[in-house]
Parts: structure tokens; sequence; C-alpha cells
């Protein structure tokens, strides 16, 4: 509950910021178009097996995703693109616990002026962290130890680009002014790399807050072709302020979806992550899921 009520305010509040700015200039600056969807999906998965050695292994995970993405146009030219997605899953072994798999909140709000005549000026703001707590085991005790959870770790960050469209749902974001903040939890500091405290702006008692100052860019992909039988979505982001290891942070989320018998759809999912606070090593996972999605789409246009 905490969660969704931090996500409400927080659009709520930027929203009405930049539609008071807006309105300087324009004593109302009314919605023209309004756009909304959102595609939930959960799934389940059983596996079971015996080998020649006569071992049985069985396994159960659950999954679930959800993504909201709500597009307001202004009749005084600027648009306002807010998109949210989380991911929560577990799997469970035979005779083990529930082990939290992914645990994902990321929300990103988008301001475009006006379009210009070659390229749109944007403003950006970038939230991500988790929703639940993640523990991890000290070899040495053998004892569980809390690692993370909501807002911490976590990153934020502010950016000032331009903008190009291409396809009919598509566009990259190029941000040649970025402002990243990360807080990263503080319990044991020998897992934390050594790139990543180098910038500590404040420590306290369970976190430490350090900033970076770099380009970044951003690629957005909702596209359907053969009457929408083939999905592709992507959404990519990439910061650096310098060419090193650990200067550079890479998160890519691609989907490609196949849609059948209207709710049927057999989806590709593929996430690549390099994050040198957490590992220098390059971090990617691949699902096939096949089931039943729903999506929900609304569309207003307003004189």
């Amino acid at each position: 509950m905490k969660q969704k009520i931090f996500i409400y305010l927080f659009l709520f509040v930027f929203d009405s910021a930049f539609a008071q700015l807006d309105t300087v200039s324009i004593h109302r600056d009314s919605v023209v178009l309004r756009r909304f969807r959102v595609n939930p999906s959960l799934s389940f998965t059983y596996l079971q097996q015996n080998n020649w050695q006569t071992i049985t292994n069985s396994a159960i995970s659950v999954f679930s995703n959800i993504s909201l993405r709500h597009t307001i146009q202004r009749a005084s030219g600027w648009r306002h693109d807010y998109l949210f997605q989380a991911d929560l899953s577990y799997i469970h072994l035979s005779d083990s616990t529930w082990i939290k798999n992914t645990d994902l909140a990321k929300l990103n709000m988008q301001w475009y002026e006006p379009k210009g005549v070659r390229f749109t000026h944007t403003y950006g703001v970038l939230f991500i962290t988790q929703f639940l707590n993640s523990y991890k085991l000290h070899q040495e005790s053998e004892r569980r130890y809390w690692s993370g959870g909501f807002l911490n770790p976590a990153t934020l960050s502010l950016m000032y680009g331009i903008n190009f469209n291409f396809l009919k749902n598509s566009k990259v974001d190029i941000n040649f002014a970025s402002v990243k903040l990360d807080l990263l939890p503080r319990v044991l500091e020998e897992n934390i790399q050594t790139g990543s405290i180098d910038n500590i702006l404040v420590k306290t008692k369970h976190t430490y807050i350090n900033s970076a100052y770099g380009f970044s860019a951003m690629l957005t992909m909702e596209e359907s072709f053969f009457n929408n039988s083939l999905i592709l979505e992507n959404n990519s982001i990439l910061f650096f302020n310098a060419l090193n290891r650990a200067q550079i942070n890479l998160d890519i989320n691609n989907r490609i979806a196949i849609r059948f018998f209207k709710f049927m759809q057999l989806k590709f999912d593929t996430r690549i992550v390099y994050n040198p606070n957490e590992s220098f090593k390059l971090q990617y996972r691949q699902e096939v899921l096949l089931g039943v999605f729903y999506e929900h789409k609304t569309k207003s246009r307003k004189n």
C-alpha cells in the first residue's frame, strides 16, 4: 500500500508542476489528447523430473509483470509521457524455501516541448527501486542479513536533452545533461564495488548516497506488425561519465510477442543489466512465456 501511495503522489506532484508551467504563457492549456494503456501478466510454472540416477527434482515459479503508460498532449504542444513498470517473481526448488528471483519498480517520466524543426527538447525523471526486502546468507555465520528494500537501493536521474521519433511509436532521447543519485544499502561493505563508493555524498546508518553527472540515452519502442500479430517492445537506458567499467550503467529490456487467438501470446523477454554498484559482471535474464495476456487501452480526444 505504501508503494502505491508513493507512486500516485509522485505522478500527481510532477504533473501538477508542469501543468502550472504551461499555463504561464497560456491561460488555459487544455488537454487535447489522452492515452492510457495497461498490460498485466501472471504466469505459473511447475517442473518435475527424474534422471537416470533416480534423483527427483521439482521446481515452481511464479512471475508477475505490469506495464502502465499514460500520455497527455496539451493544446500548447507540450506532451507528457509517463511509464511505470513492475516485475516480481519467485522460484521454489525442491527441499527449499521460496526464493525471490526478480523485484523491480521503474518509473520514467518525460516532458516534451512543442516540436521544433529538427528535434524536440525533453526533460525527464527516472526512478528505479524494488518493492520487497531482500536477504542474503552470510557465509561465515550462516545467518541471513538484510541487503535491500523499498527505496534502498534506489536510483533517481534528472535529465535534459533532445528527442527523435522514428517508426510509429518509437523514440530516442539523447540527454547531454544527466544527474544521477544512487542509494546503496550499507550492509557488508566488502560486497560493494570499489568504484561505486568514490563519490559518496552522504553516509547514514543503512545507506550510502553517491552522485554522478554525465551523458545518458534512452530508447523506447512500442511497435506492432502484421495486423498486431507481431509486437516489439524495448525500453533501454545507458548512462556513463567516463569510459571505464565503474562509470557505465546499462539496462536493456526487450520483448518480442507473437499474438494469436486474440488473447494468446508467445513472449520472448530479454533483460541485460550492467550495474557496477552491484557487480562488474554482465547480468542477463531470458524468459519464454506462453499464455493468456490482457491489454487495456483507452484513447480520448478533447476539443
